[in-house]
């Protein structure tokens, strides 16, 4: 068995979720990487490229009376 763990970053007015990381000068093709991720927001720091998703906001879908 294994463990996954999952590394969130708060940043601007919201929260991302990190992907994956990978040193700057390994990435050829950031929009590549990005789609085939599925990520929506690369962030930089430190020569390191972080592919991350954002969190949405919770909303309530539908009410279930007791």
């Amino acid at each position: 068995m294994f463990t996954t763990t999952k590394t969130f970053i708060p940043w601007e007015d919201r929260i991302v979720e990190v992907k994956r990381v990978y040193a700057e000068e390994r990435v050829k093709n950031i929009e590549l990487i990005k789609e085939w991720l599925g990520t929506d927001t690369l962030l930089r720091k430190d020569n390191h490229l972080y592919f991350c998703t954002s969190i949405q906001d919770a909303e309530i879908i539908s009410e279930e009376s007791a």
